[in-house]
């Protein structure tokens, strides 16, 4: 099986951004499914296959998520996963943006992965989601509940990467070149 990398941080960290950039070096993201409403700018498909409550429940019992998670958010409960098969399918150029709980059960299934954690402080994260047009409610939420998701994760990260008042481009180059030079580590380590 590949390694695949992995972004993984807090709400409004950029992942997106730095998703959209490491598409324009080559990557592809491996897209995840989730119940919640899209977002101005997604797509569905591409940014998550948008689906709905009874359709996820019903993959899930037929043991198709490879890992799940669930918020109950100010619009209700909203369901995230990543199939079993897509991580199949998977190759080094691969990438997908998890949450710790996320990275635990590629751990827990020995799936190679390279994380990276996408760090900003917790003013900007606040300013981001005021940008963004959160409702107050929901940003508040977020920001509780990634306090405790993020809590204790280090285990699970293989870099940091810093993403406050930095060109997304930028960001993206540092993971590329650090992730391929694992990926070639690697490689040699094999022969």
């Amino acid at each position: 099986m590949n390694n695949i990398l992995i972004l993984t941080g807090k709400s409004t960290s950029g992942k997106d951004s730095i998703s959209d950039e490491l598409i324009k070096l080559g990557y592809k993201r491996l897209v995840t499914y989730s119940t919640r409403d899209k977002r101005k700018n997604e797509i569905d498909g591409i940014t998550y296959n948008f689906i709905s409550i009874s359709d996820f429940l019903e993959r899930l019992s037929k043991d198709f998520f490879l890992e799940f998670r669930y918020y109950n958010t100010e619009n209700g409960i909203c369901f995230y996963g990543s199939s079993k098969d897509s991580y199949k399918k998977a190759d080094d150029k691969t990438f997908c943006i998890l949450t710790p709980s996320g990275l635990r059960k590629l751990k827990e299934n020995n799936i190679p992965y390279t994380a990276f954690l996408i760090d900003i402080s917790d003013k900007e994260i606040l300013r981001r989601q005021v940008l963004r047009g959160d409702q107050k409610s929901e940003a508040e939420r977020r920001f509780k509940a990634d306090k405790i998701d993020f809590e204790h994760c280090e285990e699970l990260i293989d870099y940091t990467i810093n993403n406050e008042n930095r060109d997304v481009s930028d960001v993206a180059k540092e993971i590329d070149m650090i992730y391929m030079r694992r990926i070639k580590e690697s490689e040699n380590y094999k022969q």
